[in-house]
């Protein structure tokens, strides 16, 4: 069994369906408005192996908080995993009084 690595991914999208930066752009936000984050996220992801976007870092970056949202309550571990991936941690409450 074969185990096909992000950037090997990120060419399946470039190099062999031939999408470009514009393209893969569109297609995460439509997976975003569509509610597909883990779609997204994945695809964000592969695309920045070949492509070092602005556009597509801010979208991997709006990902992560709807991500972060969406298992705010059902999933607590989800939701410290995506925080974590994000570099975007929840503060430790300071319960001094």
């Amino acid at each position: 069994m074969d185990h096909l690595t992000q950037k090997e991914y990120g060419a399946l999208l470039t190099h062999y369906f031939g999408l470009s930066e514009k393209n893969i752009i569109s297609a995460i936000e439509k997976m975003m408005q569509s509610g597909d984050y883990e779609l997204a996220l994945k695809t964000s992801t592969w695309a920045l192996t070949q492509y070092d976007s602005s556009e597509i870092k801010a979208l991997r970056e709006q990902t992560f908080l709807k991500l972060k949202e969406k298992y705010q309550f059902a999933n607590p571990f989800k939701f410290f995993i995506y925080s974590e991936l994000a570099e975007n941690e929840t503060p430790q409450l300071d319960l001094e009084q």
